[in-house]
């Protein structure tokens, strides 16, 4: 008798007011709040699990191999780490990531993927042949983008994502997460999404709205609606 495949609960938004005055420290020790990241542009959101792990670091160098096309269409892309362990930060940024990263001491991004609650997995389910984290461990290793790493250097059971974020209050456009060790966003998705939450951005020709007109906040379980005449990226076949 075949076993019934669990189907995958429906992906709820976060509410982007959740995460408005969530305060972040930067490099300098400045706090910010995290609203300001979109307050005047989108934003490209990555949540990392861990500064010094081999997955973490190949989808920071693959996603910042990006920075031409989120410099031509105007969006911000910003790390997230959850504790800032000095020589682990040091040895990830630039070298793996060359933008900005802050810290979330309070992990309120972490909370926004998991709905309220930091979502976790225990680091020695990495170590059986037959699970997605040892096979996403060993495509890294054999893709070698990464060959400086470390396997234990700070909380290693916290897990991470991305999210593209309209600016102003306009809402969470998309959101990865996590679900195992290695598991990263499709880059193809991510550009469209970006390409997306950048149009949205630009006022429409002839609109009577400006750039700074007030625009009501999307709810959690809202998708941003695309500006009239685009067609949304969950609309077209992959």
């Amino acid at each position: 008798m075949k076993k019934r495949k669990k189907s995958k609960k429906p992906q709820v938004l976060p509410n982007v007011l959740d995460l408005q005055n969530a305060v972040l420290t930067d490099r300098e020790g400045r706090s910010l709040e995290a609203g300001s990241l979109w307050q005047h542009a989108p934003a490209l959101v990555l949540i990392l699990r861990r500064p010094g792990c081999i997955m973490c670091r190949t989808e920071a160098k693959k996603l910042w191999a990006l920075r031409g096309f989120f410099e031509e269409n105007g969006i911000r892309p910003v790390c997230i780490v959850h504790e800032w362990i000095l020589p682990e930060v040091a040895a990830f940024n630039p070298s793996f990531w060359g933008g900005e990263v802050l810290l979330d001491k309070e992990k309120a991004f972490y909370k926004a993927l998991g709905g309220g609650v930091v979502r976790k997995k225990a680091l020695w389910k990495t170590l059986f042949p037959w699970t997605r984290a040892w096979k996403n461990t060993q495509r890294m290793l054999k893709e070698g983008i990464v060959k400086d790493y470390n396997l234990a250097v700070g909380t290693t059971s916290v897990l991470g994502g991305l999210m593209v974020v309209r600016k102003g209050l306009d809402g969470v456009q998309y959101l990865f997460t996590e679900d195992t060790f290695g598991d990263h966003a499709d880059q193809d998705r991510v550009k469209a999404e970006v390409r997306e939450a950048c149009l949205a951005a630009k006022p429409a020709l002839g609109s009577v709205d400006g750039p700074n007109a007030e625009r009501a906040p999307l709810q959690a379980d809202q998708k941003p609606v695309p500006a009239a005449g685009r067609v949304p990226v969950s609309a077209v076949a992959r």
